[in-house]
């Protein structure tokens, strides 16, 4: 009679692991675990900071800058220069080119200018939609005369 032996007689295959070996895989997972599960505090390298410290530079200069042209105060009166080009011929007409210097902090649009010759007497309007603050526009306006003595103002301008 041959002798039989039972899965219960023979002794385990695989051998138990060790209290110490299992503590050691818990704490390497916990250290691959998630960011900041758990609790833990995230630290920032050189260049993150890096990058804070630039960003909060520019939004507070930025800021400062708005609230500083919100305090300074403005000249309230609107500001402007008109010069004249020499006047050139064209069919029997003087074409004069003017140059608009807005030199004041302020918009001002619907902008009506009159231009005189002060040897014969003659005028002539000329109108600007919007001229935005410290700019310079051109146009041009025609006499039937030679125009002298060129003067020019502003009858009128709404501020926006």
């Amino acid at each position: 009679m041959t002798a039989r032996t039972t899965n219960k007689d023979k002794a385990p295959s695989t051998t138990r692991r060790s209290s110490q070996t299992k503590a050691r895989e818990a704490k390497a997972a916990k250290s691959n675990s998630a960011p900041n599960s758990g609790g833990a505090r995230l630290e920032k390298n050189w260049l993150e900071w890096t990058v804070f410290g630039f960003s909060l530079v520019l939004v507070l200069g930025l800021v400062g800058y708005l609230v500083y042209l919100e305090v300074t105060p403005s000249s309230k009166d609107f500001q402007y220069e008109i010069g004249f080009e020499k006047p050139q011929e064209i069919h029997g007409r003087y074409l004069v080119p003017v140059k608009i210097d807005n030199k004041s902090n302020k918009s001002v649009q619907d902008v009506a200018i009159e231009i005189s010759s002060g040897g014969n007497k003659e005028s002539a309007d000329l109108q600007l939609d919007y001229l935005p603050r410290h700019s310079h526009r051109e146009a041009s306006v025609f006499f039937r005369e030679k125009p002298t003595q060129l003067e020019g103002h502003i009858n009128s301008f709404n501020i926006p």
